[in-house]
């Protein structure tokens, strides 16, 4: 500040105060004087310094004293020490009402009466024989219960075995006059099994269904009193199988009748049986036809 510049009174007294070291009395603002704030620096700088050291020693806001963990994994231990007891406790007290139930079961059964001399207890003897008699009777039941059973599944087995046969002369019978029935069976059987396949059957299953299709086919050609042989060829024609022509189904007849001829006395062929020459005379449709074992018989493999 220049020599030029000119004090207020009350400056030149503020001064003369610092320079005595005095406290200078500070202008009251309702005198209309107006005083200029301290600034943040001047408060800070007017802040106890012991206070200021100790913020400064204060730890990050998210800081967790090492006292404060310890006590808080401690206190983790003992409540799972703690549940760890309550869950052994609870099981022994299960265990224990497990081991009453049991003895009261025990107890409440009754218990089958022994023997006593009649003379002696009467009514005792009365009881064990009414006892001895109900135990017989339902021994007796129970062997008759499995009587019963044993003889229905005999009867199943028989009625089983004698559908079995009677199927068998059913397919003979037709395939007199059908020789190519066992061509379409089996063009059938094929075709199914692709077709369950192809729905993701597995083979299991797929056998599963042939066979219960073929159950089916028999109970309806019978309930209509047809042969179900028949049946079972007019569904493999629809599935598309071809008939054969009438070359095809004489080869088929001549090939059956040389196999069927065939002696068994003497281990060759009797009666214009198949024979090398015979066989030699064959076409190839009535050769394929023919039974290989048989085949190798005749020419003394």
């Amino acid at each position: 500040m220049s020599d030029t510049e000119e004090f207020t009174a009350e400056e030149k007294k503020m001064i003369e105060a610092m320079e005595k070291d005095e406290p200078a009395e500070i202008p009251d603002d309702s005198a209309g004087e107006e005083t200029k704030e301290e600034s943040p620096q001047q408060e800070k700088s007017q802040e106890d310094p012991e206070e200021t050291s100790k913020d400064s020693e204060r730890p990050p806001e998210n800081f967790v004293p090492q006292k404060a963990m310890h006590a808080e994994r401690e206190e983790r231990k003992k409540a799972q020490s703690e549940l760890k007891e309550a869950n052994a406790a609870r099981e022994e007290l299960e265990r224990r009402i497990a081991a009453l139930e049991a003895a009261r079961s025990e107890e409440t059964q009754e218990k089958p009466p022994e023997w006593v001399d009649p003379i002696v207890d009467p009514d005792g003897h009365r009881r064990w024989n009414e006892y001895q008699n109900q135990k017989l009777t339902e021994e007796l039941s129970k062997l008759q219960e499995h009587r019963n059973k044993t003889l229905q599944e005999q009867q199943e087995l028989q009625a089983k075995q004698e559908r079995q046969a009677k199927a068998i002369r059913y397919e003979a019978a037709f395939k007199e006059s059908t020789p190519d029935y066992p061509e379409a069976a089996q063009f059938l059987v094929q075709s199914r099994e692709k077709e369950l396949r192809a729905m993701g059957y597995v083979e299991r299953e797929i056998q599963a269904q042939i066979a219960h299709d073929a159950n089916e086919i028999y109970n309806r050609a019978e309930q209509l009193g047809e042969n179900p042989a028949k049946f079972l060829y007019d569904q493999s024609v629809a599935r598309g199988y071809v008939r054969a022509d009438k070359n095809k189904i004489q080869a088929l007849k001549s090939a059956q009748e040389a196999t069927q001829s065939v002696g068994t006395s003497s281990g060759g062929p009797q009666n214009g049986g198949l024979t090398v020459e015979r066989i030699a005379n064959m076409s190839e449709e009535e050769f394929a036809l023919l039974d290989p074992a048989q085949v190798r018989k005749v020419m003394g493999g």
